[in-house]
């Protein structure tokens, strides 16, 4: 019986433990951040922020988006050396020698960036992904200031997180933050009628569990932008 209780306090402790070095929060949190330009400037450079205090960080994938305007624009139709478009920069970054990035438009304009990368692609060379971190320096998004003579002074130019359009996984290829439910769906039709139907699992981001805050381009005539 001794060793029972014993056995039933030393899993308590070890259980308490655990949930005592858990960092309280979301699993990850994904940030961008808010930068000030002057109307002569002709980049803005924001820093998007990845915290995941629990994982590694083997994949991600993210969109941003700005509405459309003729002040500013993200340069996707301008180049890099690398093969990156002028918008997206790695350098002193997270994602900085990961083995496979790409970036490209989902609406196939300059009005929003789709941005990928695979810290270890799957091949011979083995690179480790990051270890948990918090708030680290993911990304730099680069976008072009145009017609600065109608930038407005004191005026904000949102920049959106598409949530539909990002996830995250670790070095197994587990998708993070994402919870599955149950759902019906129609397998037959005929006509408006349903024949038969299939139990199907839909995953849905748990928004307990990741948190994406967007950010934004402040004009102002006294500070400049910084990345």
């Amino acid at each position: 019986m001794r060793h029972i209780v014993c056995a039933i306090i030393i899993v308590g402790l070890a259980a308490a433990a655990v949930l005592a070095t858990t960092p309280a929060g979301p699993r990850v949190t994904l940030s961008v951040g808010q930068v000030m330009i002057t109307p002569d400037d002709s980049f803005a450079v924001v820093p998007v922020y990845l915290s995941c205090p629990l994982d590694s960080m083997a994949g991600v994938e993210f969109t941003l988006a700005i509405p459309e305007n003729q002040r500013m624009h993200f340069p996707n139709d301008e180049g890099r050396p690398n093969g990156l478009p002028l918008t997206l920069d790695t350098s002193g970054t997270l994602m900085s020698g990961w083995e496979w990035i790409a970036a490209t438009s989902p609406s196939k304009n300059l009005f929003d960036i789709r941005v990928m990368g695979l810290a270890d692609y799957p091949d011979s060379k083995v690179t480790p992904p990051p270890p948990p971190q918090n708030k680290a320096l993911l990304a730099k998004i680069v976008l072009r200031v145009d017609k600065a003579d109608r930038l407005a002074v004191d005026s904000l130019i949102p920049i959106r997180v598409v949530a539909e359009r990002c996830s995250f996984s670790d070095p197994r290829g587990t998708s993070l933050g994402i919870k599955t439910t149950e759902t019906q769906k129609c397998e037959q039709y005929v006509g408006d009628s349903c024949l038969s139907w299939k139990t199907v699992r839909v995953g849905t981001r748990d928004t307990t569990e990741v948190k994406l805050k967007g950010g934004a381009v402040h004009i102002s005539e006294a500070v400049k932008g910084k990345p």
